[in-house]
């Protein structure tokens, strides 16, 4: 059993250290590389996320006519906010923009879904690229 399987935090700051010092016959080298790739993957899925709440979003203010008199500067407020989000993440892992534009179909699709559930009924689907939906303004 190692720190990993019992303290956490202790077992990063061994790990830190023994890799400061070069001294990599000692590194945990099964965990470390464990814990990296949960990295990639919850970076993944938080850029994900952010990108079906801004579609989301977007499909809200462009079919929700009912609503958008009354919720349509929140609405905008928060693609804003779900863009800068999005941007900041992709300007420091430049890669994470090939991920989104491979699941951007997928997430396209989720949003849709998501919304004509809340709105109860079915919409087109929104002819909007990527690149389109991370400058989306209204």
């Amino acid at each position: 059993m190692t720190t990993y399987d019992t303290d956490y935090i202790e077992w990063i700051e061994e790990t830190v250290e023994l890799l400061r010092k070069k001294m990599y016959s000692a590194v945990d080298w099964e965990n470390l590389i464990d814990e990296i790739e949960d990295m990639s993957r919850s970076e993944k899925r938080a850029v994900e996320s952010l990108l079906l709440r801004l579609i989301e979003h977007i499909y809200k203010l462009e079919y929700w006519l009912e609503e958008k008199e009354r919720c349509g500067n929140h609405w905008e407020s928060e693609i804003a906010n779900f863009q800068h989000q999005i941007e900041r993440i992709i300007k420091n892992s430049p890669s994470l923009k090939v991920h989104l534009q491979a699941e951007y179909q997928d997430t396209l699709e989720a949003a849709k879904f998501a919304i004509e559930k809340l709105i109860k009924r079915k919409l087109p689907k929104l002819d909007l690229t990527l690149d389109a939906a991370l400058k989306y303004n209204r």
